[in-house]
């Protein structure tokens, strides 16, 4: 830039690059006034010893990502609203963007929220029993056809498939596996 002088004034190359750094993390920092850092501390005081520290942090650091794509983008917040199924839309829309991540965490923000027990991820297979069974018969003729890892992948995300289709649409794969909204519904997970 020249000045009043008409002398050139040069910035070392790793200034600017290092003042957007400076300026993307006073961006990113909020002040704890913000509704959403109250429910994430309380959330963070009272989770119980089913879930682990790193779980939590990993938790609230998803959630901090998703409260400020919130406000960057809808103008919104989470706390005061963390029943709204309008949320749960958003979610998707933030996941397929961001971090699968934020799903189970909104669920254990939920927990909390509704003073139930915050609990770990499931032990339980996803998925409805019947799909099992099916999953079972699959594993049993295809396990000489295709290799461990395949097959293995395969059925996780078959699995993760049917719980959607089990929490979304309220129906499973097995006994439609001939439909053809079933590769609608496949393409939309």
């Amino acid at each position: 830039q020249g000045d009043l002088t008409g002398a050139r004034h040069t910035m070392p190359a790793a200034a600017p690059h290092q003042a957007a750094v400076i300026q993307q993390t006073r961006s990113r920092k909020r002040g704890r006034e913000h509704p959403d850092e109250a429910l994430f501390a309380a959330y963070r005081a009272e989770a119980t010893t089913k879930v682990s520290k790193k779980s939590i942090t990993g938790d609230i650091t998803a959630l901090r990502k998703f409260s400020t794509w919130l406000d960057e983008n809808h103008r919104t917040q989470i706390a005061g609203r963390i029943e709204d199924p309008g949320l749960d839309a958003l979610v998707k829309d933030f996941a397929e963007r961001e971090s699968a991540r934020i799903n189970p965490a909104l669920k254990r923000l939920r927990q909390h929220s509704a003073g139930q027990p915050v609990t770990a991820a499931s032990t339980v297979r996803p998925g409805t029993k019947d799909d099992e069974e099916l999953f079972a018969q699959y594993r049993a003729e295809a396990v000489a056809r295709l290799k461990a890892p395949t097959l293995g992948g395969d059925l996780a995300a078959l699995r993760k498939f049917s719980k959607w289709l089990d929490e979304n649409h309220q129906s499973q794969i097995h006994g439609r596996i001939e439909d053809e909204q079933l590769d609608g519904l496949a393409k939309n997970f």
